[in-house]
Order: structure tokens, then sequence, then C-alpha cells
């Protein structure tokens, strides 16, 4: 755990973003005239960094009906 001054946090954010990169199993503690006053803690889970559309994801999966099969489908339960 470490404990920094919000103010020095400020001008060092980046630099305290890469120590969790590299230590995920630490925290930052935001300090406000000495009292706690927020935490700063790392993602478990890394975060999908290839975001890809999900279009298209389902492709292959659900058929749908000719014109012919929707004429012999019984769709009265529909109504």
């Amino acid at each position: 755990m470490v404990q920094i001054n919000i103010c020095e946090a400020e001008h060092d954010l980046l630099a305290l973003i890469k120590f969790l990169e590299n230590n995920v199993n630490n925290e930052i503690i935001l300090e406000h005239n000495g009292d706690p006053v927020a935490k700063i803690i790392p993602f478990k889970d890394k975060p999908i960094k290839n975001k890809t559309s999900f279009l298209g994801a389902g492709k292959g999966q659900y058929k749908i009906p000719s014109e012919n099969e929707l004429e012999r489908m019984d769709m009265s339960y529909l109504l």
C-alpha cells in the first residue's frame, strides 16, 4: 500500500498508474491534510486491448427461413 498526498499524486499520476500496472496486488491511498480520502486500485482482469466490433459476432449461428419454409410453418400460435 502506497500513501500519497493528492497534490503530489496530481503531478505524478502517470507514474502512479504505471506503478499499479506492474504491481497489481498493490493500491494507492490518496490523502488530503494527512487523512485518507480515496483509494486507487488496479483492475484484476485486464481489459480487452483489441476492441473489435460485435457486428457479425453471431454469423452462422442463426438460420433465417426461406419464404417456402415460412409458408409451411404453423404460426397460428403467434396470433
